[in-house]
């Protein structure tokens, strides 16, 4: 016997579903041993509730793109968050050589927009700092 309500095949014996706990009653049976509805049967609990990466998980870099945009350089830091999404799309779609390569694209983005953001402070320390030892030696 099928549920009406959520498909579930049942013993013909049973008063409630056992899936959804649903009274089932003999009016509501269609022909016998039939769905009165097309239901696939499916387990109540899934163990795995998404489906895993068959290749392992593809990394995007997205939370470290929105970072560097915000925070270092706007034009690369935008590049990244494009690239990052696209890493995301083309995992989404099962594309997982695409993925990691626009993942690594991402990374490289990142990684130029934080030297960008960062080169100005280091040559301004390493003159500071030659300034202060040309200083003491005078």
């Amino acid at each position: 016997m099928y549920c009406p309500t959520c498909g579930w095949r049942n013993a013909d014996d049973v008063a409630r579903c056992a899936n959804c706990r649903q009274e089932l009653q003999a009016a509501q049976v269609g022909a016998p041993g039939q769905p009165r509805q097309p239901y696939k049967q499916q387990e109540a609990f899934s163990s795995q509730p998404y489906a895993q990466d068959p290749f392992g998980s593809v990394p995007d870099y997205l939370v470290w793109s929105i970072l560097v945009t915000v925070f270092c350089f706007l034009p690369f830091g935008i590049v990244a968050i494009v690239k990052s999404a696209e890493a995301n799309s083309r995992r989404d779609m099962g594309d997982y050589d695409g993925a990691m390569r626009a993942a690594q694209s991402a990374r490289m983005w990142t990684f130029l927009s934080l030297g960008i953001a960062l080169a100005p402070f280091v040559i301004f320390a390493a003159v500071v700092i030659v300034c202060i030892i040309a200083a003491t030696k005078v």
